[in-house]
């Protein structure tokens, strides 16, 4: 083995072209390979870095008649499911939470969660300083304690160990730091400080109600319970909540998924599309070094035939070749690597923000024995086909001097072109995926959101409670940081609201109206409700359909006032003026029920995004629905991002302390939206290209060594007196040819991969006839282009010079 070596290296520095060509086709190869499993081990393979991760579940709300799958849970459902399930050994709920950080260097919007006591114990991680929540804690007057994230800890105060039972400032309340979690530690979404789920202020109400959807709810399995016998426990407590609340609970079941598949959500089967495209590319390049060595072995047929006809096996010879075909995968794997360590980095910066675990990812044991095990496969795939055919070939009619065997070149010419079949074939496969999702992009590009994110600065801003206890203070704070923004130079309009874009799961609860029973498929509506001021529809671009927008008569003392958008009429209203009616989400039938009176209609917006359907909405006016969080929109004629810092300024005017909790273009959040597709389509289009240019040399490289041996033929048929016309179409028909079944098998492939692209796509069919027409027609071009430069080539050669070896 180790002469096998060292002749193989010795024959490869004599072809130094011949190397480096192969070494890097295989290096490309290789190394996206390396690169894009490295995401999909980090993000999808490697478990969650919790104690028994496989434990870990998501509960959710089942109610299909709405068409939730996995909705959020009402408290009491949720203390319902901990006190009656017997397959969890803890139950928790939790929500999101923003606090300002104030006292502690400049001041800072944190993002955090507020949660049940038994979040920790059921995650299982141990504080690094302090201690988890108790059930005291989550009691009125004994809620204002926190939990600091590790890395919160070191960066604003110091890694100070004194920090448990010391008190920070939060929204401008004091509260007792009771914990540090270890590092690494930021479930749920990235939280930075955990505060105790409590029945106080903004929580108290809801907390009451059957009727409000909020509470993600995770809990971990008992030892040796299975998620299917949790899902059966689980079933059974939903059908007595069902008979026992048929109000509230008619219809509904419960969801139980593992957490990492939750961690994972959409991104893994646009993970597994782009593995299965970099193995696409690989295989190209594969048959490329295989046409290459088959090219190779044409001129090494004497070389073979002597060691055979001095002794050698041909299972020795092909212990060789193979050899050979092992160095050069392996000096390939190096390259790629190389290549995927930058690449990996390159992925980080590009990849969207919000695939999860992004960061974690890195060229590990995993990554490096997917590495070696590819390297392995790599040399077996293009070296045994040359390797066979090497040791095969006829040793009398190598031996001869300017012998050649026609059934061995045929025979050679036939698993060449072949290759350069299959090479097209998987060119084609990634193509028309690559299309697919562009033509989907495309649609999503086309779609109208009903709102004009152009030239629109976004910024999130929380009051806080203690300083801004009173509604009357919180609506004047933004009504003047209004009046103040509308003034500065540039600034077209103002616009206050309590979400800009709609999140996966919005708020949602039961809306009746007034005179109407509560129907069975309107319990549990998707009703996105936001405070907004009248500016909000005018910066947005929004406009009114029907009645009027809120102005001075709709203050914090005048009667309830609501507007609501198209959906919601269609829905409601199909046939009646929705002008005057009333609606409410308190129980209709119950004392003092809060009616709102509809004022005005506006159009429908796909906030939640356009390949969601378009939400019920319901806005009310800042003044009668006063909201601490909300964010600021400001429309500019010219650069939005330009305005960031005199608008900033405005918010510290008002108040020095207040932070910002972000900045940003309303543009830049709806492309965020979007990443996920754009970077998906981005990578699965570079893949492609690829494979495209890889294809073409392969059937440019088939089809210049084939007219190269065919040169003595084609100097004959010259001399007889054919036409270039004819020997050009000879050249090109075997170009054709490869490209046409190419082509063909390429088709059949595609329709069938296409399926797994079909939960990506949005506004065009797995099978769309642009794409499957167009894309095999440019391919063939393609094909007909890789077959030109040979065919001039051949009509270059004199009949002379083609005729003197003979």
């Amino acid at each position: 083995m180790i002469n096998d070596l060292r002749y193989a290296v010795r024959g490869l520095l004599k072809k130094p072209l011949f190397a480096v060509l192969t070494v890097v086709t295989l290096g490309l190869g290789i190394g996206a390979n390396a690169a894009i499993f490295s995401v999909v081990n980090g993000v999808l393979l490697r478990p969650l870095p919790y104690p028994h991760p496989d434990r870990l579940m998501m509960v959710w709300i089942y109610n299909p008649r709405q068409g939730f799958d996995k909705d959020v849970a009402p408290y009491l459902t949720f203390v319902d499911w901990r006190a009656q399930n017997r397959s969890f050994e803890h139950l928790a709920a939790y929500t999101g939470a923003s606090v300002s950080l104030t006292g502690a260097g400049d001041p800072a919007q944190l993002r955090g969660a507020r949660v049940t006591p038994s979040l920790f114990p059921a995650m299982n991680v141990q504080p690094a300083l302090g201690r988890w929540f108790t059930e005291q804690d989550a009691t009125p007057g004994h809620e204002r304690v926190v939990i600091l994230e590790h890395a919160l800890w070191e960066r604003r105060f110091g890694s100070d160990r004194t920090i448990v039972g010391r008190t920070v400032q939060l929204s401008g309340r004091p509260h007792e730091v009771v914990g540090v979690m270890p590092a690494g530690f930021h479930y749920p979404d990235d939280a930075t400080v955990w505060l105790p789920l409590a029945p106080v202020g903004p929580y108290k109400q809801i907390m009451e109600s059957r009727g409000s959807y909020w509470l993600n709810v995770i809990g971990r399995l008992r030892a040796g319970t299975t998620m299917a016998a949790a899902q059966a426990d689980m079933d059974t407590i939903a059908r007595r909540l069902e008979q026992q609340y048929p109000d509230s609970n008619s219809g509904q079941g419960v969801r139980v998924t593992s957490l990492h598949d939750e961690v994972v959500g959409d991104v893994r089967r646009a993970l597994l599309v782009l593995l299965g495209a970099v193995g696409c590319v690989l295989l190209i390049a594969c048959v490329n070094v295989a046409n290459l060595l088959l090219t190779r072995a044409t001129g090494r047929q004497r070389e073979i035939a002597i060691r055979a006809a001095l002794g050698a096996a041909r299972i020795r010879i092909v212990r060789q070749l193979l050899t050979e075909s092992f160095v050069l995968s392996s000096c390939g794997a190096a390259a790629g690597l190389l290549l995927a360590t930058w690449g990996v980095a390159a992925l980080q910066q590009a990849a969207p923000t919000n695939i999860p675990r992004l960061a974690s990812i890195a060229i590990d044991v995993p990554v490096l024995i997917f590495t070696l095990l590819t390297t392995l496969a790599t040399g077996v795939v293009f070296g045994v086909a040359p390797a066979w055919q090497s040791a095969s070939a006829s040793q009398s009619d190598a031996l001869k001097e300017g012998g050649r065997s026609g059934g061995e070149a045929a025979r050679g010419r036939r698993i060449r072109h072949g290759l350069a079949v299959i090479e097209v074939a998987l060119a084609l496969v990634l193509l028309v995926g690559a299309g697919l999702l562009a033509r989907s992009f495309a649609a999503l590009a086309r779609t109208d959101l009903g709102f004009n994110p152009h030239n629109v600065l976004a910024l999130s801003i929380e009051l806080p409670g203690q300083k801004y206890a009173e509604d009357s203070k919180i609506v004047q704070f933004y009504q003047q940081l209004s009046d103040r923004l509308s003034g500065l130079p540039g600034v077209r309009s103002v616009g206050v609201g309590s979400s800009v874009l709609l999140g996966r799961l919005p708020n949602s609860s039961t809306l009746s109206v007034e005179g109407r029973p509560v129907a069975g498929d309107a319990v549990n509506i998707p009703v996105p409700f936001d405070t907004v001021t009248n500016g909000y529809f005018a910066t947005l671009g929004i406009p009114l359909t029907r009645g009027r927008l809120f102005g001075p008569e709709d203050g914090a003392t005048a009667p309830a006032h609501v507007i609501v958008n198209e959906a919601l009429v269609r829905r409601f209203f199909p046939t009646a003026d929705p002008i005057g009616k009333r609606v409410t989400f308190e129980n209709p039938q119950g004392k003092n029920v809060h009616w709102l009176t509809i004022v005005g209609v506006v159009a429908d917006t796909r906030r939640g995004g356009v390949d969601r359907p378009v939400w019920d909405e319901l806005y009310f006016p800042l003044p009668q629905s006063p909201d601490s969080r909300l964010t600021v929109l400001v429309r500019t004629s010219g650069d939005p991002i330009a305005m960031a810092r005199a608008a900033q300024e405005q918010v510290w005017a008002l108040d020095p302390g207040q932070p910002v909790a972000s900045v940003r273009t309303l543009e830049q959040l709806v492309a965020r939206m979007q990443a996920n597709r754009r970077f998906t389509t981005a990578m699965l289009g570079a893949f492609a290209l690829v494979a495209l240019v890889l294809a073409a040399v392969g059937i440019y490289g088939v089809i210049a060594y084939s007219t190269a041996q065919r040169t003595q033929e084609i100097g004959i048929r010259v001399a007889l007196g054919a036409a270039r016309a004819d020997v050009l179409r000879i050249v090109l028909t075997d170009g054709l040819r490869i490209g046409a079944l190419g082509t063909v098998i390429g088709i059949a492939a595609a329709a069938g991969m296409t399926r797994l692209l079909s939960g990506l796509l949005f506004g065009v069919s797995s099978h769309d006839p642009v794409t499957f027409v167009v894309l095999p027609a440019g391919l063939l071009i393609v094909a007909m282009l890789a077959s030109w430069i040979p065919a001039r080539r051949a009509l270059a050669v004199e009949p002379i010079t083609a005729l003197r070896g003979e």
